[in-house]
C-alpha cells in the first residue's frame, strides 16, 4: 500500500495527519507489514516519485480534498493503476468522499480497515477533451468563474483564513456572492445560451449541493446540468439545504459534445482549467474507464 497526505489540506491538518500515519505505522505491525510508503502529496510537475510508488503498489491511500483525489486519479489513469484507491477526507468540499468513500471519522481505523478487509465499488472515469481526467464534476461559465476569482484572491487572504469567522467555505461564499452578481458571459450549447453548465458523475455538487438524487457513480452516464440564468445557479447553491428546490440534470449516455467560445472559464474536479483550455472552443466528454474505490 502507499499512502498519500496533503499537507495543505483542512488548513495543514494535513500536515499533522501525516505524523499521526507515521507514528501508527511504526507502532503497529500489520500496518507496518503493509504500507511501503508514507509520503506527502507531490506538487503539480514534480510527479513521478508518486507516479512509481502508484506502480508497485495494490491499493492507495490518499488524504486530502477533491483537488487530491482529481490529480491522483490523473496519475492513476497515466499509469494504468488497476488496484484499488481509498480516500480520506481533509479537504474543503469532499464531495467525492461524501458520495463514494467517507471513511469514518478515525483515518487510522480506516487504514486498518482496508488493509484487513476491504470493500470497493467501482466508479466512472470520465474525460475532457481526452486529456483532464475526472470523477467528479466538470462546468463551463459562472461556476468555474467563480472558482478562477477564489483561486487567484485566495493567497492574498490565506493567512486571515483559519478560523470559523472566516474559513474557506465562507471565503469562497463571498467570492461566489461577488461573481453571481457581476457575470453576464454565456456558454453556448447547442445553439441555446447558457450561464452555466455543469457535467456531474456525483449526486452532490460544491459541497452539498444536489445535482441528481439518483446518479450512479457505476452505470456510465454523465449527468449534465444546463441552467440558463443565475436565478437557477442560485437554486442550485440552495439545493444543499432544500433538496427539492435544485434544476434537474440530464442523465447521458457519453460521449457528450459542445462548443463554447474560446477562453470560456473551465473547472474539473474544483481545478481551475480556464489558462490550460484557454484556445479551446470544442469540448468532448467521454467515459474512459473505472477504478475500484474503497467504500
Amino acid at each position: 500500500m502507499a499512502v498519500f497526505v496533503n499537507p495543505v489540506s483542512g488548513c495543514g491538518a494535513g500536515a499533522k495527519l501525516h505524523g499521526r500515519l507515521k507514528e501508527a505505522i511504526a507502532a503497529e505491525r500489520l500496518l507496518a507489514e503493509n504500507v511501503a510508503s508514507l509520503q506527502f502529496t507531490p506538487r503539480k510537475g514534480e510527479e513521478e516519485q508518486a507516479a512509481d510508488a502508484i506502480k508497485k503498489a495494490e491499493t492507495v491511500f490518499i488524504c486530502g480534498g477533491d483537488g487530491t483525489v482529481h490529480q491522483f486519479v490523473n496519475l492513476m489513469m497515466k499509469t494504468q493503476f488497476a488496484g484499488r484507491m481509498a480516500v480520506f477526507p481533509i479537504g474543503t468540499g469532499n464531495d467525492f468522499c461524501a458520495s463514494i468513500s467517507p471513511g469514518g471519522k478515525d483515518p487510522i481505523a480506516f487504514l486498518r480497515t482496508i488493509v484487513q478487509t476491504p470493500r470497493t465499488t467501482s466508479v466512472d472515469v470520465f474525460a475532457v477533451n481526452g486529456s483532464v481526467h475526472f470523477v467528479n464534476y466538470a462546468s463551463w461559465g459562472l461556476d468555474a468563474r467563480i472558482l478562477a476569482v477564489y483561486e487567484k484572491n485566495l493567497p492574498k487572504f490565506e493567512r486571515m483564513i483559519s478560523g470559523p469567522l472566516l474559513s474557506k467555505k465562507t471565503f469562497f461564499a463571498f467570492v461566489g456572492l461577488g461573481e453571481l452578481l457581476a457575470y453576464h458571459a454565456k456558454v453556448r450549447l447547442g445553439g441555446e445560451r447558457f450561464t452555466c453548465i455543469i457535467a456531474s458523475n456525483l449526486r452532490s455538487y460544491a459541497g452539498g449541493s444536489v445535482i441528481s438524487k439518483t446518479s450512479r457513480t457505476d452505470d456510465g452516464m454523465i449527468e449534465v446540468m444546463k441552467l440558463k440564468s443565475k436565478g437557477q445557479f442560485l437554486r442550485l447553491i440552495l439545493s444543499r439545504f432544500f433538496s427539492g428546490l435544485g434544476p434537474e440534470s440530464e442523465p447521458i449516455s457519453p460521449p457528450v459534445t459542445f462548443n463554447t467560445c474560446p477562453g470560456a472559464p473551465v473547472q474539473v474536479d474544483g481545478e481551475d482549467y480556464t489558462e490550460f483550455f484557454k484556445n479551446t472552443s470544442a469540448y468532448t466528454i467521454s467515459r474512459e474507464g473505472a477504478l475500484k474505490v474503497c467504500a
